[in-house]
């Protein structure tokens, strides 16, 4: 199973030992920010569910680590960000190195050129399937529009969480900056924050 990063990757390993939880299939994840060797252990006895960054395994089929020439299925996970991510080259690679005919399944939330490209390369006769996309938004979510100037953005956000009592906020920003400077104001006007980003230190966003 291909994953866009190392979150994710980490993510449908623990699902995936847990449905696994009672048979005796092996599931192990590799991605990068951790250490190579650690994860050689981890492959050394072969095993049945590999989850994995394309990057990071690339890695370890260079280095010997792992074959993938006897695939029986390959999963892309998040197939439209693993394209986003530069991965199409490690991608590419990594199917060189597949002498089998596995079951291939694509499984992505958005269409591209590039992403219909791969597919119709590394596919054969596939069988599309599309959902409609239902109205996700649940009833208790509540839509409110606030114009302010963009500098009076983090004031604006410290006022309200400060006289609604808000105790638990997640905020989306465009920028690994922007998501330091918020954080930085909040924390002057008293506000507990921390940050998440690719920046940090994968302990960092754990702890985060």
């Amino acid at each position: 199973i291909l994953a866009p990063t190392r979150e994710l990757a980490e993510q449908i390993a623990d699902n995936i030992k847990a449905y696994t939880k009672y048979t005796d299939l092996s599931v192990v994840a590799v991605f990068g920010g951790r250490k190579m060797s650690s994860q050689v252990s981890a492959l050394e006895n072969g095993v049945d569910i590999l989850v994995a960054t394309p990057g990071r395994l690339e890695e370890h089929i260079e280095q010997g680590n792992v074959s993938v020439a006897n695939l029986e299925f390959l999963v892309f996970d998040e197939a439209d960000r693993i394209l986003d991510m530069g991965f199409i080259h490690a991608v590419r690679k990594i199917m060189l190195d597949v002498d089998t005919d596995p079951q291939i399944m694509m499984f992505s939330a958005t269409t591209s050129s590039q992403l219909n490209l791969l597919a119709k390369d590394i596919l054969r006769k596939p069988k599309r399937i599309e959902v409609e996309r239902a109205n996700t938004t649940a009833h208790t979510v509540a839509h409110v529009l606030y114009p302010v100037d963009q500098e009076r953005k983090t004031e604006l956000l410290s006022e309200l969480i400060g006289r609604k009592n808000w105790q638990q906020v997640l905020v989306f920003v465009n920028y690994k900056e922007t998501a330091n400077d918020v954080v930085k104001e909040l924390k002057l006007d008293g506000i507990k924050a921390v940050v998440c980003h690719g920046d940090r230190a994968q302990s960092a966003r754990r702890r985060a």
